[in-house]
């Protein structure tokens, strides 16, 4: 846009129709003049004649020169309108081609969207059931509960052990009787 302006361009035009348009006003004014006096020559005395044959004259001199600023003026406003038309195309076609950049990059950055939301299921899919809750006091070593246990073990194994201990010394003194019946029984 700034090296392709075209603000100036249409100030300029806008500018030399508003000369045109002026310098038209002249015409008219000038070939009113020349009417005017033409036909003031036919009216007034001959002494006076060559005064407006003068200014007949000059206004025809100067009808010519707004003509040919008028002709000069159409061929600037052509040119500028050429250039106007192929910056206005130019600019045309960088604003399409920069509306695609943008949908291209609207497509692109909505793929990389999408491959990132897809990264995040490939992994494991787990679910969390209960969350966990931080302990306040720790589990182990429950001291108390140690101390019962070894109570307990303290005071059932030594009546186990003296059961069994119990059980096989009255088994082993019933086998000894019985042998020693039986070889009293043989004797």
């Amino acid at each position: 846009m700034g090296a392709e302006p075209i603000n100036q361009l249409q100030s300029d035009m806008k500018s030399a129709a508003e000369l045109r348009a002026t310098i038209e006003q002249q015409i008219v004014s000038s070939e009113l003049e020349i009417a005017d006096a033409t036909d003031r020559e036919k009216q007034v005395a001959a002494s006076e004649v060559p005064e407006i044959r003068k200014q007949a004259s000059n206004a025809r001199a100067r009808l010519e020169e707004m003509r040919k600023q008028i002709q000069a003026l159409d061929r600037q406003n052509a040119d500028r309108e050429k250039v106007l038309a192929a910056r206005l195309a130019h600019r045309d076609k960088l604003d399409s081609e920069r509306k695609a950049g943008q949908a291209s990059l609207a497509a692109i950055q909505n793929r990389v969207r999408e491959a990132i939301g897809e990264v995040g299921y490939r992994g494991e899919r787990l679910r969390i059931i209960d969350p966990g809750v931080v302990p306040e006091k720790p589990s182990s070593p429950n001291l108390p509960l140690n101390l019962v246990a070894a109570l307990l073990l303290g005071l059932v194994l030594p009546v186990l052990y003296l059961t069994l201990q119990l059980a096989y010394q009255d088994q082993r003194a019933s086998a000894h009787r019985s042998a020693s019946r039986g070889v009293e029984s043989l004797r």
